[in-house]
């Protein structure tokens, strides 16, 4: 999975993002994104309402002008009496006309940009549901890899145990030790199982992604129709003024003013989800490291293992004899680094060069006629003696 190096969000989730937050006593409050707190949610909400003030605002206008239009059509009329003759239309009529004429092409110019906007909507939520469906992937990789690994060790690991077990049954020693390994071992699979960072089963990304797609495929759907009644509406207004219908420009008004408060109260939603995925957007890390913390199974204080504490004992059991440890010094004349190889193995560690590993295999050949053994079921007579304590490189 690629990172995002230097991520900069847009410019206009910027904006947004900076948009003042108050309360409902009108004081400002954080901008970060927390969903879960009572303040921030009332933040969000008055940002929406700022969209309905708007619609009262827009509402009440018409209103005023409403009244204004009848109070200068009735003294139109008492003056139309005393010029019966004049067929002229009034000024006042040509300039209504051109107003509503000028408002329709402005209305057509925002549908357009909200054809637009709707498109850009739906394409951000597909992006949305493909990363949630990303991250739903990765949780489930990391699931499968750790029950995957934990079986392993135990068909591997537990088995080669259970043979050593078998194989120095005899000596006490080295039967506390692999019991002991066993126990290691079990406190490993243990953490391993918990190394899944996800402990809330009440929030899956599968069906949050599906929940996404639905929501967006409805929101998108019925935003197409509400802005192809907008365009609807601006056709009836031209056909209204061109064959100079009453009842089609009395219609058109009464759903007009249904449009606007539809259009006003989805912007006023759309601006509060707008917001609020902004304040995510500008720092999804910060939400995201603390839900995980909130979310996980695994103590962050508590380290994965303790090898300071632990008892070394076992590690004696995989320290090569001293007597070896001096020798493989005077055959390479330097001390190397790896003190600690494998037993058991015909090579020397990863790091040597070629002509060193010829050297290694000349000075160390096995013997032909003993039985090779596995690095499992080792000889108890090349071990040290149990009261011997060798000094162990691992600290």
């Amino acid at each position: 999975m690629a990172a995002v190096v230097n991520y900069s969000p847009p410019w206009w989730v910027n904006l947004l993002h900076r948009l003042p937050h108050f309360n409902i006593e009108f004081q400002v409050v954080s901008s970060d994104f927390r969903p879960e707190d009572s303040e921030y949610q009332k933040s969000i909400l008055l940002l929406g309402s700022v969209a309905l003030l708007c619609l009262g605002l827009d509402l009440i206008f018409l209103l005023f002008y409403s009244f204004w239009l009848c109070c200068r059509r009735r003294k139109r009329d008492d003056s139309s009496h005393s010029h019966t003759h004049s067929q002229q239309p009034s000024p006042d009529c040509c300039c209504t006309a051109w107003c509503v004429i000028i408002a329709t092409l402005v209305c057509s110019a925002g549908i357009a940009v909200g054809f637009y906007g709707n498109g850009e909507s739906s394409d951000g939520a597909n992006r949305l549901a493909y990363s949630l469906r990303h991250a739903n992937r990765t949780v489930s990789g990391v699931e499968k890899l750790v029950t995957d690994s934990a079986l392993a060790l135990n068909q591997t690991v537990e088995e080669s145990l259970v043979q050593l077990e078998t194989a120095y049954q005899e000596q006490k020693d080295y039967v506390s030790i692999v019991q002991k390994l066993q126990g290691q071992l079990d406190e490993l699979v243990r953490l391993m199982v918990d190394v899944p960072f996800w402990s809330n089963t009440d929030i899956s990304l599968e069906d949050l992604a599906r929940k996404t797609e639905a929501f967006d495929f409805y929101r998108w759907l019925g935003y197409l129709g509400l802005l192809l009644f907008d365009v609807l509406i601006c056709l009836l207004v031209l056909f209204g003024l061109i064959r100079n219908s009453r009842g089609t420009l009395i219609g058109v008004c009464l759903l007009g003013v249904l449009t606007l408060i539809i259009s006003w109260g989805s912007l006023g939603m759309e601006l509060a989800v707008a917001a609020s995925a902004s304040d995510f957007c500008v720092s999804p890390d910060t939400y995201i490291t603390r839900v995980t913390k909130e979310n996980a199974v695994i103590d962050q204080g508590t380290p994965t293992m303790n090898y300071r504490t632990s008892d070394q004992t076992f590690l004696q059991f995989f320290v090569i004899p001293k007597h070896m440890h001096e020798s493989q010094n005077a055959n390479f004349q330097n001390p190397r680094c790896e003190n600690t190889p494998l037993i058991g193995r015909e090579s020397p560690p990863p790091s040597y060069t070629s002509s060193m590993r010829a050297k290694y295999l000349a000075t160390n050949r096995p013997d032909q006629n003993r039985r090779s053994v596995p690095n499992d079921q080792l000889d108890p007579g090349s071990r040290p003696h149990p009261t011997a304590r060798p000094q162990s490189s691992v600290h």
